[in-house]
């Protein structure tokens, strides 16, 4: 009897892991700082290193794109355009779709750019939650990682209608790359497809790190004081 009830203890907690890992976690593109990773021997345009938080292995929020060509500007057509994409960031396989625009510049003057943010289209494809499972009913959050946004507006659209995006800050400096995210209702996550449309008509130059369908937000601290001054200190 002992052995039983074993059993059926240990088939509970596998059963109930099995749900667990069901929740809805994609990302389209990979957290890697852009492709810089954590940016070594590259500057922003204040001539400081681009990763300032000091506190991350990769480039995000409160850090700076690399001021590739150093003129003090961050933009097209002057030289600060990259790619740092992968290969199956480039091809853009798999079920959901999205990752060709992800770690690359989005200008008009970048020869392997796939278009300018406002073309930037995102479909994440996935299983629906059932009942019993963690996120069952709940609303989900699409959050972005994304450098060099500043010229308004910029938002996006999920599933055909426009949303807010909360966290997106007022750059600091040119290049500033910060984390947004928004709400994706219940009824929106019922046919396992979302479709997020960026829409930036007027951003001629900006990059997206990746861009996540979640349970929960991303963080969005306030950059900390240290950093904050560095950055004004170097302006």
């Amino acid at each position: 009897m002992k052995n039983l009830k074993l059993y059926f203890a240990i088939l509970s907690i596998c059963m109930f892991c099995s749900v667990q890992a069901q929740a809805v976690t994609l990302s389209i593109g990979d957290a890697d700082g852009f492709g810089y990773g954590k940016a070594e021997g590259f500057v922003g345009v204040d001539k400081a290193p681009a990763e300032r938080a000091g506190d991350r292995a990769i480039l995000d929020m409160g850090d700076l794109l690399p001021d590739l060509n150093g003129n003090g500007f961050l933009g097209a057509g002057g030289g600060d355009d990259f790619d740092n994409q992968s290969a199956a960031e480039k091809e853009d396989t798999g079920e959901s779709s999205g990752q060709k625009w992800t770690d690359v510049s989005l200008s008009e003057s970048c020869d392997e750019s796939p278009g300018l943010a406002d073309d930037a289209v995102f479909v994440f494809r996935f299983d629906a939650p059932v009942a019993g499972e963690t996120d069952y009913g709940r609303d989900h959050f699409i959050n972005l990682v994304h450098g060099d946004y500043d010229v308004d507006p910029m938002t996006i659209e999920i599933e055909g209608k426009v949303v807010d995006l909360v966290g997106n800050q007022d750059p600091i400096k040119d290049g500033f790359i910060s984390r947004a995210y928004a709400t994706v209702s219940w009824d929106d996550m019922k046919d396992g497809e979302i479709v997020v449309n960026v829409v930036a008509p007027n951003e001629p130059y900006v990059a997206f790190d990746y861009i996540l369908l979640d349970v929960t937000p991303l963080s969005i601290p306030n950059p900390n004081p240290t950093t904050m001054f560095n950055l004004l200190l170097n302006d």
